[in-house]
């Protein structure tokens, strides 16, 4: 099919509308005025056969007056052959119809730019009207707290499906995503439904209109290329080298920036996400905030237990700071904000933090006078003390009974149902979040009885080392659960069953273990412990697929000496791959290369 009628039929599929289509490039009319050229060099005697026979390169250079006319100038190079004045002359190369080609060509390319600039300006501003209904929608302050997290799943999911990405961002995947929202029925859980559901149908409908100005500028930018090419071809004059350098193909901002940019910046990440406040070192919401004088941010507890271990540098920046850290480091004004945006999380964080120091005072570990951040928790060690006391005197025999009767209960229930169990994923998957509810370890369950269990974990076991070890050389021993997960989905297997049996391997071989990296699980297969720093970098490549020494710099504001030793180090153990790219030393993860072939 000629590009005239697939440009045509390009503009139809990506549904490109009718007032769109009148501004863009007209390839079927520059087409017929290539012809009129062709016909006006045979009148005046510059046949292809002559320009063949005399060996002469015919080139155009370019002009443009200050009324932004372009003004063509046809030229005979010498170098490229004698010239005959006698068969090459001034007439020859004074073409008129050429010049009405190339400046109708040029008057639609700026007509074009400016098309594109104004449609730009009209989408993000529709953008920005969005994303000022949805912040008040979503306000932290908002009494109705469940809106706020129905948006920020809606753009999770809106970045799982590579939506903020450039090169993901396609209809395809749109609607996946948008089939994804309504199959969990999302929508009908919004307190105002009826205001969420078109705020959500206009966040659809900009993504629509997204991907057609895209479309719509990248094929004319083609149509410009085409037209040129054509015009040399047919001529035998050489034009594209030199026009080329007065057409700027300039994109616009919607399509030199990435979707997340556009998009996610004004609407995504108006809703604060999780992530962005997670504590670094144990990966839970960094509740109660303190921040240090190198203005990283750590929960309490975390900075407590440094304090205790005698650690005085920064996880992150190495600076000498955490010994310092006391009251006058809490962050209120971000604790306010992480109550107001993270309710749930904020009061999952409390019930863990006053447990952790329950269990402190029960095993009496710190029963000397604490200085600094740990002074924070004297008033909640002594009220907690009595009550500690009493409940494990009181009450150890009583729960000691009742989980013996319970473990003897889940025992003949899995002797009756040891069949159903080892076949049915649902129903294993809940009999193990049954026995972990209680504290009960399910593998001391199996072990009493000839299960088949027993059998499905050891197997997968060996699947386990057999698959680690085959990737050992691709990726250094770091085995993402995801890619394990994905290679066996035909054994109906679950992260829970990953876990139990590495917690299985670990017994018979302490280099098997799961550690967490950011908001991914791994399968460890080496001796070695990784390093705070080796983890921010494992971290960071999770999130873009690559690192490099520019990276570490802007973010973490490493000097260069520490970032290349890292990141050769790294190398050296498989963990990442070297790229160079336009002079620039790229750090793979192999996962996400493999992922790419």
């Amino acid at each position: 099919m000629k590009f005239g009628k697939t440009f045509e039929k390009s503009m139809e599929d990506h549904h490109i509308p009718k007032e769109w289509i009148d501004s863009s490039i007209h390839y079927k009319l520059l087409k017929k005025k290539i012809n009129k050229v062709v016909e006006e060099m045979d009148h005046v005697g510059l046949t292809h056969e002559v320009i063949n026979d005399k060996h002469l390169l015919y080139y155009y250079t370019f002009q443009e007056d200050p009324k932004h006319q372009i003004l063509p100038n046809l030229k005979a190079d010498e170098e490229y052959g004698a010239r005959d004045d006698s068969s090459i002359n001034d007439k020859m190369l004074t073409l008129h119809s050429d010049i009405l080609f190339f400046q109708d060509l040029y008057q639609q390319y700026l007509s074009l730019l400016k098309f594109n600039k104004i449609q730009s300006s009209l989408i993000l501003d529709r953008i920005q009207q969005l994303s000022i209904l949805i912040k008040k929608l979503t306000n932290g302050n908002n009494k109705n707290k469940n809106d706020m997290y129905l948006w920020r799943e809606i753009f999770n999911k809106y970045v799982e499906y590579k939506l903020d990405l450039k090169s993901q961002f396609n209809s395809k995947n749109l609607e996946i995503f948008v089939s994804n929202v309504k199959e969990n029925k999302i929508l009908k859980k919004f307190k105002h439904t009826k205001q969420n559901t078109e705020y959500f149908q206009t966040f659809y409908d900009l993504n629509l209109e997204l991907l057609k100005f895209l479309s719509f500028e990248n094929l004319n930018t083609i149509a410009i290329r085409k037209i040129v090419k054509k015009f040399d071809k047919n001529t035998l004059l050489n034009s594209s080298k030199n026009f080329n350098k007065m057409i700027v193909f300039e994109k616009s901002s919607l399509s030199t920036s990435t979707i997340e940019q556009v998009i996610s910046t004004d609407i995504v990440k108006l809703v604060p996400q999780l992530d962005d406040y997670l504590c670094p070192i144990c990966f839970t919401i960094a509740y109660k905030p303190i921040r240090l004088q190198c203005n990283h941010f750590f929960c309490i507890r975390c900075m407590i237990k440094l304090q205790r271990r005698n650690e005085p540098k920064c996880p992150i920046c190495r600076d000498k700071v955490v010994m310092f850290a006391t009251e006058a480091n809490l962050d209120y004004e971000l604790m306010k904000f992480l109550k107001e945006n993270f309710p749930k999380e904020v009061k999952q964080k409390q019930n863990q933090n006053e447990k952790e120091v329950t269990e402190e005072t029960l095993s009496q570990l710190y029963e000397n006078e604490k200085f600094g951040l740990a002074a924070f928790d004297d008033n909640k060690i002594k009220q907690y003390s009595e009550l500690g006391q009493s409940l494990y005197d009181k009450k150890i025999k009583e729960l000691t009974t009742q989980l013996q009767l319970f473990k003897s209960i889940l025992l003949n229930f899995l002797k009756e149902h040891n069949e159903e169990l080892s076949h049915d994923l649902k129903l294993r998957n809940e009999f193990i979040q049954i026995c972990k509810t209680v504290g009960i370890d399910p593998l001391q369950i199996y072990n009493k009885t000839d299960s088949k269990m027993n059998e499905f974990y050891f197997e997968l076991c060996v699947r386990i080392i057999e698959f680690s070890n085959s990737m050992q050389k691709i990726n250094g021993g770091l085995l993402p659960v995801k890619d394990f997960l994905s290679n066996f989905q035909e054994l109906g297997i679950t992260f829970k069953d990953v876990e139990i049996s590495v917690n299985l391997l670990s017994k018979l071989n302490p280099e098997f273990k799961l550690i967490q990296i950011g908001s991914k699980f791994y399968i460890k297969n080496f001796n070695i412990e990784l390093t705070n720093d080796q983890n921010m970098v494992l971290e960071a490549v999770n999130n873009i697929g690559y690192i490099s020494v520019s990276i570490l710099r802007d973010n973490f504001g490493w000097k260069l000496y520490r970032s290349q030793t890292i990141l050769d180090e790294m190398i050296a153990n498989g963990y990442l791959w070297l790229d160079i790219h336009n002079g620039e030393s790229l750090y793979w993860d192999p996962a996400w290369i493999n992922k790419m072939e």
